[in-house]
């Protein structure tokens, strides 16, 4: 299944398979939007085949290797008792990791900058969104790769637990994450997919599904406390950028 024989669960930053699923998309001239889920899928498979990060049916058998693994009562046999814990991801706690996987033949949620609501991601946007949950939150998302079984696939990625609190209220989080980021709520306990989360935007980018379980509180030796949102949909305002990459390249230059 895989040219590179899969020896170990080897994290990837995310930004290398983003840029695989972008050159093979530039190499097309003209994609139809009808077929761009499987296009993109197909991409990712190939950085995955090249790169041995495919997954024949479960990563069960990769984990044993991994030391912090030993004696979890969700790993029997090899077999991995994934928890549904969510309606992007089922998630394997094996401190001080979450293994995630995306539903079957599903990429996960981004938020739509035009519509402005939640919507299904293609595998590109997927990619997108953990690239800047580690550039804006640093998050350390790794990505495993690929799980396969059968014709159905899942994307597996790999994120350290953060050590905090979680807020007590959406009103606490709201007042700590607008205090630390210069940012503007765009949307306030909005309700989508049975979830209530706030969206904010910083800069150009939409920060979605901002709930207090998607957050941790650390408290720093001098007593601030700071929030980390570990889980959250990042989206690029594609409009806004467009117009001031025009701006900065209309600027005259100086001498």
């Amino acid at each position: 299944m895989s040219d590179r024989k899969r020896s170990n669960l080897k994290g990837f930053d995310p930004i290398t398979a983003f840029k695989a699923v972008q050159t093979l998309l530039g190499r097309i001239p003209e994609i139809d939007e009808s077929e761009r889920f499987d296009i993109e899928w197909k991409a990712l498979y190939e950085w995955a085949q090249g790169n041995g990060a495919l997954y024949p049916g479960d990563i069960g058998p990769f984990l044993p290797q991994l030391g912090h693994v030993f004696g979890l009562p969700y790993l029997k046999d090899n077999i991995v008792k994934w928890g549904e814990q969510g309606h992007e991801h089922d998630v394997f706690l094996a401190p001080p990791y979450y293994y995630k996987k995306t539903k079957w033949n599903c990429s996960g949620y981004t938020f739509n900058s035009e519509t402005k609501d939640v919507t299904l991601a293609s595998v590109k946007e997927y990619l997108t969104r953990l690239v800047l949950h580690n550039v804006l939150f640093n998050t350390e998302i790794e990505l495993l790769g690929v799980i396969v079984k059968d014709k159905d696939r899942a994307i597996l990625t790999r994120q350290r637990i953060v050590d905090g609190d979680i807020p007590s209220s959406i009103e606490e989080m709201d007042d700590l994450f607008r205090r630390q980021y210069p940012c503007e709520k765009i949307k306030d306990e909005s309700n989508y997919h049975g979830y209530k989360g706030n969206v904010y935007k910083i800069a150009v980018f939409y920060i979605a599904d901002m709930r207090p379980d998607n957050c941790k509180i650390i408290t720093r030796e001098n007593g601030e406390r700071h929030i980390i949102p570990f889980d959250c949909f990042i989206s690029i305002d594609e409009d806004q950028l467009r117009k001031e990459i025009k701006t900065l390249e209309d600027q005259p230059t100086s001498q």
